[in-house]
């Protein structure tokens, strides 16, 4: 079993596969901590029979399971929702297969679209292997680790999107990977970044539009949409929109954290020569709301950077307006 290690102030999550792993912060270790309260080879981890155990290397800040001290060399028990202390900085552990059950889909075959669910990433792999015959192009476990390395939180919106549609296209054979944002003023979703299979921006609007009555579903109902085959699509085979893009192939997800639904992210393929099939639209579903996730927190650290941007000009205004009345110089002003 692996185990995942979220540190709680950062959200920095990585990702233990045993049998051992070495934690601190020289460069030789499994896991590299970059933080001074972190000893060079602070601590280790180690998988063993009945479950994963810590030790102490005898750091000078020492190590805690639970707020209790460990002992040089002696190992405590670390389950899934443990809360430790590495130097002085907090984490929490989760089992790995748990992490991994995030925002999926099943499928019914009769139906174009896909009422997004949670269920086990073990299972869902061998059901659409054995339903499909077509192994998912790696397996949902490592397209989530991926995504935890790739997108993370303090990230600027624009390199996160990117980041995302990479990874989207590097695990589906699409011709386009796009993301759409939900704008509140036109309760509507618009183009905000789309690459071609080459990873290339698209930068004209005109060249990329998204059907509206896909659009329209995902943002309603809350649904991932899966059209393999357009002109066999009972539900979308009629759109204008579709037909007159080209567009053979298409899957649309959405990408909410929480109850906010924060955009679409939207693949498709307009050469005819092959399908989109339930194990694509499972990962695009899965990066989806991971994004969703990482983009909801982005915002957030956005919006506290123009909040202290904003605190620090009103503290510089407040600053010059009292040495005026003082008679003194006014503060330089940087940048």
């Amino acid at each position: 079993m692996s185990l995942v290690l979220e540190e709680r102030k950062t959200q920095r999550k990585e990702m233990l596969t045993g049998p051992k792993v070495t934690v601190g912060r020289e460069d030789g270790c499994d896991l590299v901590i970059n933080d001074s309260s972190v000893s060079r080879r602070h601590c280790t981890f180690y998988e063993e029979e009945g479950g994963w155990t810590l030790e102490d290397n005898g750091s000078r800040n020492g190590t805690a399971v639970e707020g209790v001290a460990l002992q040089p060399g002696a190992r405590a028990k670390v389950a899934p929702g443990a809360k430790l202390r590495i130097g002085l900085l907090d984490w929490v552990v989760s089992d790995a297969a748990a992490e991994a059950t995030r925002t999926a889909v099943r499928v019914d075959p009769k139906k174009p679209s896909l009422r997004t669910t949670a269920f086990a990433i073990e299972d869902l792999i061998q059901k659409n292997a054995e339903a499909s015959g077509r192994p998912i192009e790696g397996t949902l476990g490592q397209v989530l680790f991926k995504a935890q390395q790739a997108l993370y939180p303090g990230q600027p919106i624009e390199t996160l999107l990117e980041a995302l549609l990479r990874l989207v296209l590097e695990y589906v054979p699409a011709g386009r990977a796009s993301v759409q944002l939900y704008n509140p003023e036109a309760d509507d979703v618009e183009p905000s970044l789309t690459l071609d299979q080459h990873g290339t921006e698209i930068l004209a609007v005109k060249d990329f539009l998204m059907s509206k009555g896909v659009r329209e579903k995902v943002l309603s109902e809350r649904q991932c949409v899966l059209i393999s085959d357009l002109k066999n699509d009972a539900e979308f085979k009629g759109r204008a929109s579709l037909v007159g893009a080209g567009i053979t192939s298409a899957i649309a997800a959405p990408i909410f954290d929480g109850g906010d639904v924060l955009g679409i992210l939207y693949v498709d393929i307009r050469d005819g020569l092959h399908e989109l099939f339930e194990d694509e639209a499972t990962i695009v579903s899965l990066l989806a709301s991971f994004g969703g996730t990482m983009l909801n927190a982005a915002n957030m650290v956005t919006a506290l950077m123009q909040s202290e941007a904003a605190l620090r000009e009103e503290n510089l205004a407040l600053k010059e307006r009292l040495a005026v009345l003082e008679g003194d110089d006014p503060p330089t002003r940087i940048g």
